[in-house]
């Protein structure tokens, strides 16, 4: 047709027609042709905005490839109890008592001297009695706990030479060797085995210095 043609596109207009493109087709075009390496930190937003709303954590739980955390990318001790699965943890395998922790002997009871089947009081010691009217004082005892140790309890009144009463072997402190216990102006000592005092055998004996003794609070380890 005379008098008609056909211009080409000058480069302005190219540019804004590529802008055009860009502008519509949005963040579909930007995932396929971003760069590697070209999203960092600065990208990632807590909040990502829509035409419809405002979309909080932009980088959801579904974007992440599993196993992509990995232990040395966890901050050291962000996790807390409330993070962990209990039920999930197997036995902790540095645990060598994990086995045996629930077949512990049980508490040994009580053994009060003077008892039926119990240690006696030496002669002219015994329980200290009423420390108020109507009120007993703790009578006088001893048992061994599940580590093994030792514990007096009670009060008592001392007796011949100052001795009380006499432990069993297996509650006494090692054979030769003597504890001394000091609370204020009394002395406790408690005799290991074999020990003699001007030729008496004085083996598991405990001894005060005093009229009275507190035992309460006074434990060891036994020998063996």
């Amino acid at each position: 047709m005379p008098g008609f043609r056909i211009h080409r596109p000058t480069p302005s207009m190219v540019v804004a027609l590529v802008a055009l493109v860009v502008a519509l087709a949005g963040t579909g075009y930007a995932a396929v042709h971003l760069p590697k390496g070209s999203v960092g930190a600065r990208q990632l937003k807590k909040k990502s905005v829509t035409k419809t709303k405002i979309r909080k954590n932009a980088v959801t739980r579904a974007k992440i490839h599993r196993n992509a955390v990995t232990g040395v990318k966890v901050k050291n001790r962000s996790l807390l109890g409330q993070d962990i699965r209990i039920n999930s943890l197997g036995k902790v395998p540095s645990a060598t008592v994990a086995d045996t922790a629930t077949t512990l002997a049980p508490l040994e009871p009580l053994h009060l001297v003077g008892a039926a089947g119990e240690p006696a009081f030496e002669e002219g010691a015994g329980n200290v009695g009423l420390v108020a009217p109507d009120t007993l004082s703790q009578p006088v005892g001893f048992y061994k706990d599940r580590g093994g140790i030792v514990h007096l309890e009670g009060f008592a009144e001392s007796g011949e030479d100052g001795f009380v009463f006499t432990l069993p072997p297996g509650s006494r402190p090692q054979s030769g060797i003597t504890q001394i216990f000091e609370a204020g102006e009394t002395l406790i000592l408690i005799f290991g085995s074999n020990i003699t005092i001007g030729g008496e055998d004085v083996s598991g004996k405990v001894l005060s210095n005093t009229a009275t003794a507190v035992l309460s609070g006074i434990s060891f380890r036994p020998g063996s």
